[in-house]
This record gives structure tokens, sequence and C-alpha cells, in this order.
């Protein structure tokens, strides 16, 4: 942090218009409360909080006041165009989202292995283009499987549905869907984060995310003008709850 030691001494040193939080996950909570206390608006990085009870808790200290989960996925043009297709679509949708964990680790990974990097990292994201893909954001899984390598979460109901997220040997999405009873898929991926980070993407830089963080900013910024908190964070964390339920039961 520019010139303090810590988030309470730079909250207690000047006046902010607004907060974005990008911590490991273990820490988002404590510091998306501390920046409220402050009366402070806040976007936050996936997940947002540890739990669904944290994160109602966060929103019941908001009051009214904005607070955002970061999830810019649905703003891609790329996937604007499909999933605006797919939802005029009454038959099954699929969406798949693997990452190379040499190219995404984790960055808060569980110590003793297993899903916990998968769920807190890649889950928001399949929740982001799910949701977008459905119209609504409030997404309970009839079933879950899988293991530290792979979850697959499957939805019943009018748009029935599969998210699939995973570690692979390589980055990979893949939005998929029947139709006329046969089956269609996209894959509307950029390049590697190896790619982006060593800068040898750089029209995609300036196009796709770009364009997407500008439309989040966007949003957050019209969540200011309305004093609106974004139901994202409590839905997505909803999710996450979810699947780590469905996890630990036997499998039938």
């Amino acid at each position: 942090m520019n010139g303090h030691s810590s988030l309470g001494e730079a909250l207690s040193a000047q006046a902010f218009e607004a907060a974005l939080v990008v911590t490991p996950p273990r820490l988002q909570a404590e510091c998306v409360a501390a920046i409220l206390a402050r009366r402070i608006p806040v976007l936050v990085e996936k997940p947002g909080a540890a739990s669904g009870s944290e994160a109602r808790e966060l929103v019941r200290a908001a009051d009214g006041l904005p607070v955002r989960l970061a999830l810019s996925r649905r703003f891609w043009p790329s996937y604007e165009r499909w999933v605006g297709r797919l939802r005029d679509l009454p038959e099954r949708w699929d969406v798949s989202l693997h990452t190379n964990p040499d190219a995404w680790a984790p960055h808060d990974p569980d110590p003793e292995g297993g899903s916990a990097g998968l769920i807190d990292d890649l889950l928001p994201h399949a929740f982001d283009l799910a949701s977008s893909i459905l119209g609504q954001g409030d997404l309970r899984p009839a079933q879950a499987a899988g293991d530290g390598g792979e979850i697959t979460l499957i939805f019943t109901g009018p748009s029935a549905g599969v998210v699939t997220v995973g570690y692979a040997t390589r980055w990979q999405e893949r939005l998929s869907w029947q139709a006329g009873g046969a089956e269609h898929s996209v894959a509307p991926s950029g390049p590697s984060l190896r790619r982006l980070a060593s800068g040898l993407a750089p029209p995609l830089i300036a196009s796709e995310p770009m364009i997407a963080i500008d439309r989040l900013l966007a949003g957050f910024a019209s969540d200011l003008d309305r004093s609106a908190t974004n139901e994202d964070l409590v839905r997505c964390v909803g999710l996450l709850d979810e699947t780590k339920k469905l996890l630990t039961q036997p499998a039938r």
C-alpha cells in the first residue's frame, strides 16, 4: 500500500471514495469489513468471502453501501455474443472452464491439496458465465462430483445444464448447447495467462479483457451513483457453499 504499512493506517490517514480488494481469499472478508466500517464502497476480487454467512454479514455491514464482486467474464464481447444466442435456446447448455496450473495456479492454495483452489479461483468464473446464460444469479446445483483436478456441477430445471471446472494441460474455455437434435460448441477463449503476462498478446490485452474491466468498473460506478449493493457476492459464495457441501456427501 503506497506509503502505508497496513490497511488500518491507510484508512486512518486519508479519505477514500472507493476501494478495490485483491488480497488472497482468506483475507478478503476482514479487509472488506474494515473498509465498510469507514463507509467506503468496495469492489472485491473473487470469491469475496469464505462462506455464505460471511458474505451475508458483509452485505449487512454495508447497510446499502455498494459492495460488488469483481466478475468480468460476462462482459467479454465474444461471450456476450454467444450467451445472447444461448439464452434463446430451451435445450441443454454446458459451460466448461479449464486452466493450466502452471499458467494460473490458485493464489490461495489448499495446504492439504484437494479442490479448494478450483472452488475459490475457477468456480466464480463458471458462476459468472452460467448465471449470464441463465439470466439469473441464484444457481443451486442438484449434483456435484469431483476431485482435486476437476469439479462437475449439474443443474436441473427449465434451463438444465452442466458446469465443469478443472485443471488441465492447457487453458480451455468452451460453451456448448443442443439445438435441433445436434450438438454445437464454441471456444471464445483468449491466449494463456502466461502469454498475457509475458506481453505476447498486446492486441487481446487492449481489447476483450480491458473492455470487460472497463465495463465492470462502469457497473461499479453505477452502483455508487445509485447507492446499490450488487447481489453477486452472496449468490456466488452461495454456489461455492453448495458445491462444497455436495462434494462432501457420499456418492450414491
